[in-house]
């Protein structure tokens, strides 16, 4: 996958999922394109750690056709 295009999928998913910002995440190739998985710790409302995982299957050409998280 070109680091350009990468680059500016991460950023997307950072800006929607803030608590796996800085994360990299894991390839895996597919017939239509590419799955990049994240996966973060989130801080709940009474302080206890939250492991979220955020999903993005991406096209050959780099946009985001689905993208699905954890609770």
């Amino acid at each position: 996958m070109d680091t350009h295009l990468l680059s500016k999928i991460c950023k997307e998913v950072y800006r929607q999922f803030p608590e796996v910002a800085g994360i990299a995440p894991k390839i895996t190739e597919r017939p239509d394109g590419h799955l990049l998985v994240f996966k973060g710790n989130a801080i709940t409302a009474d302080g206890r750690k939250l492991l979220r995982t955020v999903r993005a299957v991406v096209n050959h050409q780099g946009k985001i056709t689905k993208l699905t998280t954890s609770k």
